[in-house]
Protein backbone atom coordinates (compact mmCIF):
# COMPACT_ATOMS: atom_id res chain seq x y z
CA UNK A 1 0.00 0.00 0.00
CA UNK A 2 2.89 2.36 0.76
CA UNK A 3 4.37 1.72 -2.69
CA UNK A 4 1.04 2.62 -4.26
CA UNK A 5 0.93 5.76 -2.13
CA UNK A 6 4.42 6.75 -3.30
CA UNK A 7 3.39 6.12 -6.90
CA UNK A 8 0.18 8.12 -6.45
CA UNK A 9 -2.02 5.20 -7.50
CA UNK A 10 -4.10 4.23 -4.50
CA UNK A 11 -6.72 1.53 -4.96
CA UNK A 12 -10.22 2.10 -3.61
CA UNK A 13 -9.31 -0.17 -0.69
CA UNK A 14 -6.18 1.87 0.06
CA UNK A 15 -8.24 5.06 -0.10
CA UNK A 16 -10.72 3.58 2.37
CA UNK A 17 -7.89 2.56 4.70
CA UNK A 18 -6.33 6.03 4.56
CA UNK A 19 -9.71 7.57 5.33
CA UNK A 20 -10.25 5.18 8.25
CA UNK A 21 -6.85 6.18 9.57
CA UNK A 22 -7.98 9.82 9.46
CA UNK A 23 -5.56 10.75 6.67
CA UNK A 24 -6.94 13.03 3.95
CA UNK A 25 -3.89 13.69 1.77
CA UNK A 26 -1.43 11.19 3.23
CA UNK A 27 2.26 10.86 2.65
CA UNK A 28 4.26 7.75 3.55
CA UNK A 29 5.58 9.41 6.73
CA UNK A 30 2.01 10.36 7.69
CA UNK A 31 0.89 6.74 7.36
CA UNK A 32 3.87 5.39 9.30
CA UNK A 33 3.46 7.98 12.06
CA UNK A 34 -0.24 7.20 12.40
CA UNK A 35 0.22 3.42 12.22
CA UNK A 36 3.04 3.24 14.74
CA UNK A 37 2.04 6.27 16.80
CA UNK A 38 0.76 4.24 19.71
CA UNK A 39 -2.88 5.33 19.70
CA UNK A 40 -3.85 3.40 16.57
CA UNK A 41 -5.13 -0.20 16.58
CA UNK A 42 -4.41 -1.91 13.24
CA UNK A 43 -7.23 -4.38 13.96
CA UNK A 44 -9.64 -1.45 13.59
CA UNK A 45 -8.96 -1.61 9.86
CA UNK A 46 -10.48 -5.09 9.53
CA UNK A 47 -14.05 -3.80 9.10
CA UNK A 48 -12.84 -1.44 6.35
CA UNK A 49 -11.21 -4.32 4.50
CA UNK A 50 -14.25 -6.54 4.93
CA UNK A 51 -16.67 -3.85 3.82
CA UNK A 52 -14.56 -3.32 0.71
CA UNK A 53 -14.53 -7.10 0.18
CA UNK A 54 -18.18 -6.92 -0.76
CA UNK A 55 -17.25 -4.76 -3.75
CA UNK A 56 -13.76 -5.92 -4.68
CA UNK A 57 -13.77 -9.42 -3.20
CA UNK A 58 -10.15 -9.61 -1.89
CA UNK A 59 -11.28 -11.74 1.04
CA UNK A 60 -12.20 -14.69 -1.19
CA UNK A 61 -8.62 -15.90 -1.57
CA UNK A 62 -8.13 -15.71 2.19
CA UNK A 63 -11.29 -17.65 3.04
CA UNK A 64 -10.49 -20.22 0.32
CA UNK A 65 -7.10 -20.82 1.92
CA UNK A 66 -8.71 -21.13 5.35
CA UNK A 67 -11.33 -23.55 4.01
CA UNK A 68 -8.61 -25.63 2.34
CA UNK A 69 -6.79 -25.78 5.67
CA UNK A 70 -10.01 -26.90 7.38
CA UNK A 71 -10.43 -29.58 4.71
CA UNK A 72 -6.91 -30.90 5.35
CA UNK A 73 -7.61 -31.01 9.07
CA UNK A 74 -11.02 -32.66 8.63
CA UNK A 75 -9.64 -35.38 6.37
CA UNK A 76 -6.90 -36.16 8.90
CA UNK A 77 -9.47 -36.79 11.64
CA UNK A 78 -10.92 -40.20 12.35
CA UNK A 79 -13.81 -40.16 12.51
CA UNK A 80 -14.30 -37.03 10.47
CA UNK A 81 -16.39 -34.13 11.74
CA UNK A 82 -20.16 -34.18 11.45
CA UNK A 83 -20.42 -30.40 11.34
CA UNK A 84 -18.30 -27.27 11.52
CA UNK A 85 -18.74 -24.16 13.65
CA UNK A 86 -17.06 -20.86 12.97
CA UNK A 87 -16.32 -18.63 15.92
CA UNK A 88 -14.20 -15.68 16.98
CA UNK A 89 -12.09 -13.24 15.08
CA UNK A 90 -13.81 -11.69 12.11
CA UNK A 91 -16.72 -14.12 12.05
CA UNK A 92 -18.89 -11.53 13.78
CA UNK A 93 -18.84 -9.60 10.49
CA UNK A 94 -21.75 -10.93 8.38
CA UNK A 95 -19.95 -10.49 5.06
CA UNK A 96 -16.88 -12.43 6.24
CA UNK A 97 -18.94 -15.12 7.98
CA UNK A 98 -20.96 -15.64 4.77
CA UNK A 99 -17.83 -15.93 2.60
CA UNK A 100 -16.18 -18.32 5.04
CA UNK A 101 -19.31 -20.45 5.46
CA UNK A 102 -19.71 -20.79 1.69
CA UNK A 103 -16.05 -21.74 1.23
CA UNK A 104 -16.20 -24.28 4.07
CA UNK A 105 -19.38 -25.85 2.70
CA UNK A 106 -17.71 -26.31 -0.71
CA UNK A 107 -14.45 -27.66 0.71
CA UNK A 108 -16.07 -29.95 3.28
CA UNK A 109 -18.51 -31.69 0.94
CA UNK A 110 -21.59 -30.00 2.26
CA UNK A 111 -21.01 -30.51 6.00
CA UNK A 112 -23.29 -28.22 7.99
CA UNK A 113 -21.56 -24.95 8.89
CA UNK A 114 -22.90 -22.87 11.76
CA UNK A 115 -21.80 -19.79 13.64
CA UNK A 116 -21.14 -20.75 17.25
CA UNK A 117 -23.01 -18.74 19.86
CA UNK A 118 -20.14 -19.38 22.31
CA UNK A 119 -16.75 -17.79 22.58
CA UNK A 120 -13.68 -19.73 21.39
CA UNK A 121 -12.63 -20.23 25.03
CA UNK A 122 -16.01 -21.73 25.97
CA UNK A 123 -15.84 -24.13 23.05
CA UNK A 124 -12.30 -25.16 23.91
CA UNK A 125 -13.29 -25.82 27.52
CA UNK A 126 -16.25 -27.95 26.46
CA UNK A 127 -14.10 -29.93 24.04
CA UNK A 128 -11.45 -30.48 26.74
CA UNK A 129 -14.11 -31.69 29.19
CA UNK A 130 -15.54 -34.09 26.60
CA UNK A 131 -12.06 -35.42 25.83
CA UNK A 132 -11.33 -35.84 29.56
CA UNK A 133 -14.52 -37.87 29.98
CA UNK A 134 -13.81 -39.94 26.86
CA UNK A 135 -10.28 -40.75 27.95
CA UNK A 136 -11.29 -41.59 31.53
CA UNK A 137 -13.67 -44.36 30.40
Amino acid sequence: MLSALEAGSLTPLAEDVMSAMGLVHPTVPDVLDRFYGGDFAPADLAPVVLDRAEAEDPARAQVQALAAQAHRLATSMSPGPESVAIVGGLTDRPSYARLLSEALTRQLSGLPVATSPRSPAEGALQWAEEERKRLSH
